[in-house]
């Protein structure tokens, strides 16, 4: 490529690039250096700094001073540049964008960021003021225009990665006009949900798990290997896992139902309040059965891999359970939540597992870090909500279990 470069040179009497030439030289340059594996890397930072600030918040760390308060929104806000960097990298690699795009758009991400976190730390800036009653003065006063500022740098930046993606439309002025609205909308959605941890969270891990996925090439679903042909869902398994999802579905939306109506009928059960705790108590039981018949159903076409995340979920459900069991002034019912919550982050780390690449150890601080970002995300209220998500979930896998009998090679099962 080189040498073609240079008989283009010497035809055309050029004795160095032009200023265009240099800079795409660049930018190609440090697409190339991004590679799967520095992508990984930056996606894995990423979302340990964005865990920073949800730690910082539970730990009541955030509240002890300003500086501490400037802490957070400061890693809040790097991490969100390390994901728009391992995003826009992944797009490259990817061929959605060039690399000159990419560029420009690293380029103006940096200060979009920035003034991003100073709008953040105006407003709580101007609202400490205004709840103390004291003046304003001009920082925590220009959280509109910071505001307006980092969405007009936010658009701008997003605008050459947009415009590339609508290579497709032929109109010029279509293009435009369309890079333009997606720009304006993307960013000031990706800053408030920069602004809000939980969806930066949420936006750090995916990036991560698809930067995994792509580094090590492999699909949740693997063939199955010899030593697993006992794993066949016979149709005798198969009656046995319909039998069980169809009662857990049944008893599920029963104590759903008991939850929210069973003070209402049943007066020994007393008020609102203890029916719902009971309700929930015994749907996460019967839970349990839901979790346990889905893993039997995936073992088949995933494998002994789905025994860890059903475990982890089998000791959620146990630990909710327990949670309610006990005396709510009891003061070992919120731990147990928790342990709850973390617990279900726990079975979405595993999930993930086998696709993650790299050493054992460095597999081992991918999943604790998708575990953690899942429970502080999601974790808490769907273990929450299990006594009523669960027997939708129970009905579903009855219903594809009897129009869609698997087994273990992929084909239909003739009972």
């Amino acid at each position: 490529m080189l040498d073609t470069l240079e008989e283009h040179a010497d035809a055309q009497g050029h004795t160095r690039p032009t200023r265009g030439e240099a800079w795409s030289i660049r930018a190609h340059g440090l697409a190339e250096r991004a590679t799967p594996t520095v992508i990984v890397w930056v996606a894995c930072v990423a979302l340990l700094m964005c865990l920073v600030p949800a730690i910082m918040l539970v730990s009541g760390a955030a509240v002890v001073g300003p500086w501490m308060d400037a802490a957070r929104v400061t890693v809040q806000f790097l991490g969100a540049l390390l994901v728009s960097v391992a995003a826009g990298a992944m797009l490259v690699r990817a061929g959605v964008i060039h690399a000159e795009a990419a560029l420009v758009a690293l380029a103006a991400a940096v200060p979009a960021w920035l003034l991003g976190a100073l709008t953040v730390a105006s407003w709580s800036v101007g609202f400490d003021e205004a709840d103390a009653g004291a003046t304003r003065s001009w920082f925590g006063s220009a959280t509109g225009t910071l505001l307006i500022c980092a969405w007009a740098v936010g658009a701008a930046a997003l605008l050459p990665v947009a415009f590339a993606m609508l290579g497709a439309v032929r109109s010029r002025t279509a293009r435009i006009t369309s890079s333009a609205g997606l720009s304006v909308t993307g960013a000031l959605a990706l800053g408030v949900t920069a602004a809000t941890f939980v969806g930066l969270i949420v936006g750090a891990a995916a990036v991560l798990i698809v930067a995994s996925i792509q580094l090590r090439g492999l699909v949740p679903a693997r063939a199955p290997q010899e030593h697993e042909r006992s794993l066949v869902l016979t149709p005798t398994k198969r009656r046995i896992i319909v039998a069980s999802s169809a009662a857990a579905a049944v008893f599920g939306v029963g104590c759903a139902v008991f939850a929210l109506t069973g003070s209402s009928w049943a007066p020994a059960v007393g008020d609102s309040t203890t029916a719902m705790r009971v309700g929930i108590l015994a749907g996460a039981l019967v839970a349990i059965v839901t979790v346990g018949a889905g893993a039997a159903a995936l073992l088949p076409r995933m494998g002994r891999i789905v025994l860890g995340p059903a475990l982890a979920l089998v000791a959620a459900l146990l630990a909710l359970a327990s949670s309610y069991i006990l005396d709510e002034t009891s003061p070992l019912s919120w731990p147990l939540h928790l342990a709850a919550g973390v617990l279900t982050g726990l079975a979405v780390g595993l999930m993930f597992a086998p696709m993650l690449p790299g050493a054992r150890w460095f597999r081992i601080l991918l999943i604790a870090a998708i575990s953690v970002a899942a429970a502080i995300s999601f974790g808490f209220m769907v273990i929450t909500a299990a006594a009523f998500l669960a027997p939708a979930f129970a009905i579903l896998l009855t219903v594809v279990l009897l129009r869609r009998p698997i087994l273990l090679n992929g084909t239909a099962a003739v009972s």
